[in-house]
C-alpha cells in the first residue's frame, strides 16, 4: 500500500542523516536529515490526500502515473545501493532540497485545481 512507502522513505532518510554525521558533522547531518524527513512527511500527506480523498482534477491519469513512478521503492533501493559505497552524505543535500520541491509542487498543483473547481 501507499502508507508503507511513506514509512520506508522516512526510515531511509533518518538513516541517511545519521550515516552522514561523520562526513558532514552532527549539526549539518541532523539538520539536512530532518529537512528530508519533514519534506517526506509533507509529501506523504499530499499524496495520501490525492489518492484517498481526491478533489476535482486529482484523477488526472498523468498526475497519478507520475506520482506512482516517483513514489515507488526503486528510489529507496537506489539510495541503499549508493550507501554501499559509503557516499551517504552526497545524497543528503539533493534529497533534503528535492523533497521540499516535491511536496510544494504537489501543494501548488492542489491549489490550482481547487481554484479551477
Amino acid at each position: 500500500g501507499r502508507g508503507d512507502q511513506a514509512v520506508v522513505y522516512t526510515s531511509v532518510f533518518v538513516a541517511l542523516g545519521l550515516a552522514s554525521m561523520p562526513a558532514l558533522g552532527v549539526p549539518w547531518a541532523l539538520g539536512l536529515g530532518g529537512l528530508a524527513v519533514f519534506g517526506q512527511c509533507c509529501s506523504a500527506v499530499q499524496i495520501w490526500r490525492i489518492w484517498f480523498h481526491p478533489r476535482p482534477g486529482d484523477d488526472d491519469p498523468r498526475l497519478r502515473d507520475w506520482l506512482d513512478k516517483l513514489t515507488n521503492r526503486d528510489f529507496s533501493l537506489g539510495v541503499i545501493a549508493v550507501s554501499c559505497l559509503d557516499l551517504w552524505h552526497l545524497l543528503l543535500v539533493p534529497i533534503a532540497i528535492g523533497t521540499q520541491f516535491f511536496w510544494l509542487w504537489i501543494a501548488y498543483r492542489a491549489h490550482q485545481v481547487k481554484r479551477v473547481a
